[in-house]
């Protein structure tokens, strides 16, 4: 009697895989490699980019070449400008040299004379001065004061009109009856108050305030 033969059992084969278990169909050795994070590259300029920056830059030199130039014909004009001032200057030198002198030749003290403030016609406001160290009728109010300054009541008269003509008519006034007089005056004090005499606007301004 025969013996039936077993069939064998087959068997899967294993898979070994070093270092590791195999799970699922995937091998898990128990740690995920690192993996360093990716640094995104910087784009890169594109060639419209490029020419717009060099056409910037090309403006700008041209600026600085032109404002250069400007800088050097400005000095030019103003070295032109000076040689001929210094040369006016010693143009207006020479003729002081050759001028004559203004000083008598003697040795005699001169008084200086300070000058009146210049009349002015058009002015809003006319001073008339009948009574003080140079009566007169004038447009300067500060100086108009100025001449009847710390004189006694009787030796000060002035007045302040609003137009030339009855400035006229003041001063006439007074002169008719004799009440215009230098008043103050002391040796030496030219230079302080002008000269000691009357101080009149000059006729043509008269006729033509009248007119």
């Amino acid at each position: 009697m025969s013996t039936p033969r077993s069939t064998p059992r087959r068997t899967q084969p294993s898979v070994i895989i070093r270092g590791g278990k195999y799970s699922g169909g995937y091998a898990d050795n128990g740690a995920s490699p690192a993996r360093a994070p990716r640094v995104p590259a910087a784009p890169q300029p594109s060639t419209e980019s490029l020419q717009r920056e060099i056409r910037r830059l090309t403006d700008q030199v041209k600026d600085l070449e032109e404002s250069q130039r400007t800088l050097t014909d400005t000095n030019q004009a103003l070295f032109v400008i000076i040689n001929m001032l210094r040369e006016d200057m010693r143009t207006v030198l020479d003729r002081l040299d050759r001028a004559p002198s203004p000083l008598p030749d003697d040795d005699s003290d001169v008084d200086a004379v300070i000058i009146p403030p210049v009349f002015n016609p058009n002015a809003n406001k006319f001073y008339v001065v009948t009574k003080g160290r140079a009566p007169g009728i004038y447009t300067n109010h500060a100086w108009a004061t100025h001449l009847v300054s710390d004189l006694p009541f009787n030796d000060s008269c002035w007045s302040a009109v609003d137009t030339l003509e009855d400035a006229w008519t003041i001063w006439n006034t007074q002169r008719a009856v004799r009440a215009v007089r230098i008043t103050g005056r002391t040796e030496g004090d030219l230079e302080i108050y002008g000269p000691a005499a009357f101080q009149l606007p000059p006729r043509q301004n008269r006729r033509r305030s009248r007119g």
